[in-house]
């Protein structure tokens, strides 16, 4: 007998009951079964929910010191660099890279990592349609997955599918009415990112906004 286990109506498991003698398992066997495999789901979506809670716990506890060491630094290459690097490993990110536009429109990265000169040259001039570019219009923390098919890559499709990843997400750097740059981070892997996740990304990318404008100020002094 084999009694499938769902969470959330989706498959989880499956309850499988045998015995080599012949019709031994009979209805009854099959409703105890059922009422079993319906424990076993309660029971696993509990699990669930706890680890999601602890999940969302670190998270913001990790964001809180991240912000925290962001915010102590005066040196802007310092700040750009902690915040892809710490942005990076506080979301499991392979690849990141932080823009900022230049005196002549285009895009440049102070601080990248494992993105490659051509990759990074082509998205300079922010081709529309792309995530980032919608990002910055919309002033809105953004994602994809499987990004390549994503009909808002299609002006840096070629590119995605020469660099390898399957997963973005840009986060836009906004000071007031001013956009600072955008912190894009990149999953080699199919990476759907959880609102819990992206919101704790919306509030990395301000508190480095604020950091970024602090230490502009304090370099004007």
């Amino acid at each position: 007998i084999a009694v499938p286990i769902r969470t959330g109506g989706e498959p989880w498991g499956c309850l499988l009951a045998a015995d080599v003698r012949p019709d031994v398992l009979a209805g009854a066997d099959v409703a105890l079964l059922t009422a079993v495999a319906d424990q076993v789901a309660v029971a696993a979506e509990n699990v669930a929910l706890v680890e999601r809670v602890q999940r969302q716990l670190d998270l913001a506890e990790a964001l809180r010191r991240v912000s925290a060491d962001i915010s102590s630094r005066l040196d802007l290459p310092v700040i750009l660099a902690e915040l892809v690097d710490q942005a990076m490993g506080l979301f499991g990110a392979d690849r990141g890279a932080v823009f900022r536009q230049g005196p002549d429109g285009t895009y440049h990265a102070p601080v990248a990592r494992g993105l490659s000169e051509r990759f990074l040259r082509h998205v300079s001039t922010m081709p529309r349609p792309s995530l980032a570019a919608l990002a910055l219009e919309s002033r809105e923390t953004l994602f994809s997955v499987d990004y390549a098919s994503d009909p808002r890559s299609a002006g840096v499709r070629q590119q995605v599918v020469e660099e390898g990843f399957d997963t973005i997400a840009v986060a836009p750097l906004l000071a007031d009415e001013e956009t600072l740059g955008v912190l894009a981070l990149y999953h080699d892997r199919r990476h759907p990112w959880a609102r819990p996740e992206l919101e704790a990304l919306r509030a990395l990318a301000a508190q480095a906004s604020i950091a970024i404008e602090n230490a502009r100020t304090y370099a004007q002094m």
